[in-house]
């Protein structure tokens, strides 16, 4: 039992077959793993919004006078049970995106961050019941209005993450330090918050500037409410539209249903991926069935002359398997080289770059369905009688 009995230099093309299955599958559930994963944990990602439950969202459209904006956040502030009413730009999980760069130096030096940004005017930090965990809220007299979208470079203050501060200031406190946002003055650093999530999917760092929206036009409000009653202040808005906001209301929400929808949209993703895998592992399973069934039926005459001079069934299944491993492992270790060869040359093939773990049990899993696929061959070559090939 010393030689082969599926010789790769007698089947080379079969035996090609194999290990490039093996070659494209492990880079494929390589990513379809990290996409997952990911997908799991920005399902349970914490948008840094304190009880988001109680935090309603009120989208206004239609152009008004800039008098009739102020009165009508003035009556929204004026509900029974409303805490804080701020303007914003976006929210975690909502459909917005706002983002710039950032960096510790004008010249650019010490890199540059793409950083998702949160402005709206004063009382912002309060309505989203962010928490301080050094320095301060912006003063009313520090906010600058926005002229253009374009124009987040005019802020002069400015409160970032906890994450996007280790990032900017390694090792120093980021409060009282200068960031860029373009060529114009530095914005100051004046305190940070432990979290605050980018909309959607993304995974930049946040930043709240001190820019004051304009919300004569279309625009969205966030208001804190009081432990208990959302649903009361979201039935009195119902009843008052016209009052607080004749012909301006769009769509009322909570920030709480943008993460829950959010929620779901992962799970769907996690389900298709997990579906995903698992077909793809099938479509292994029975490619490399069929390809080992048609390698050893075209060596039935040695194994049963093998048979004859006194070879086990045992031995038989365990040749077939051995060589059917040392293929898929071929086939595995150049999958590897191809995935590590993608992460130098595609900056965006981080997907393969996962825990040495997580490798390592997808490596295993394609081996595992390797083994399987030759059982039923080898079990059948096992049972061959050395009367049936004389």
């Amino acid at each position: 039992m010393d030689r082969l009995l599926i010789s790769p230099c007698k089947h080379p093309l079969l035996a090609t077959l194999i290990v490039l299955q093996m070659a494209l599958g492990y880079p494929v559930l390589l990513a379809m793993g990290m996409l997952a994963s990911q997908a799991h944990a920005r399902m349970h990602a914490s948008s840094g919004i304190d009880d988001d439950a109680h935090l309603l969202t009120l989208r206004l459209n239609g152009r008004v006078s800039a008098a009739q904006a102020q009165h009508q956040a003035a009556a929204l502030g004026a509900i029974p049970g409303v805490l804080h009413v701020a303007a914003i730009n976006q929210l975690p999980f909502g459909p917005e995106h706002w983002s710039t760069l950032m960096g510790p130096r004008a010249d650019g030096a010490g890199g540059q961050f793409r950083v998702t940004t949160y402005l709206g005017g004063p009382g912002l930090v309060a309505a989203l019941g962010l928490r301080l965990q050094r320095g301060r809220d912006f003063a009313r007299d520090e906010y600058r209005d926005l002229s253009s979208p374009t124009s987040l470079d005019l802020a002069q203050r400015v409160i970032l993450t906890q994450s996007l501060a280790s990032r900017l200031f390694p090792g120093r406190d980021a409060v009282g330090q200068a960031v860029y946002l373009g060529g114009r003055a530095p914005a100051r650093v004046v305190g940070i918050v432990e979290r605050l999530r980018a909309p959607g999917a993304g995974d930049e760092d946040g930043a709240i500037l001190a820019l004051r929206l304009r919300d004569d036009g279309d625009a969205l409000y966030v208001l804190r409410v009081a432990h208990g009653d959302p649903t009361r202040v979201r039935a009195r808005l119902g009843a008052d539209a016209q009052r607080i906001a004749a012909g301006r209301m769009h769509d009322l929400g909570s920030a709480g249903e943008l993460r829950s929808q959010q929620r779901r949209l992962h799970r769907q993703r996690l389900m298709l991926l997990a579906a995903g895998a698992a077909l793809w592992l099938l479509a292994t399973t029975a490619t490399v069935y069929a390809i080992s069934e048609l390698m050893v039926r075209q060596r039935y005459r040695q194994i049963a002359l093998r048979r004859a001079l006194g070879a086990r069934a045992a031995q038989i299944r365990q040749q077939l398997h051995h060589e059917n491993l040392l293929l898929c492992g071929l086939g595995l270790a150049i999958g590897a080289g191809v995935a590590a060869l993608l992460r130098r040359v595609l900056p965006e093939a981080a997907a393969l770059s996962p825990p040495p773990l997580s490798a390592l049990a997808i490596a295993l899993l394609l081996l595992a369905a390797g083994w399987l696929a030759m059982r039923g061959p080898a079990g059948r070559a096992a049972r061959l009688s050395p009367a049936a090939y004389r």
